[in-house]
């Protein structure tokens, strides 16, 4: 498993230029924060259960589709190995 949440402060990706966009960013920065209190405690839950887990979290990001994309290529190499072992 490859498990990402990041704490909902702006970074590199989130550069709002029109309301719409400030509105997307401010809603997706709470999302982001709760995803990352639900990761620690799974991240808790998992390492108490003995299952292991790849576990990133960046020091900046928000609830976007930017985020989630950066963080699927960080993960491609644990996915192809996985796919490719069966």
């Amino acid at each position: 498993m490859y498990i990402s949440a990041s704490n909902g402060i702006p970074g590199p990706y989130e550069q709002p230029s029109a309301p719409i966009e400030y509105w997307n960013t401010a809603t997706g920065m709470g999302l982001e924060l709760l995803a990352l209190v639900h990761t620690r405690s799974f991240e808790l839950r998992l390492n108490t259960l003995g299952i292991p887990a790849t576990y990133s979290f960046p020091p900046s990001g928000i609830h976007s589709w930017a985020n989630w994309s950066a963080e699927l290529w960080m993960a491609r190499g644990q996915i192809l190995d996985t796919m490719n072992a069966w």
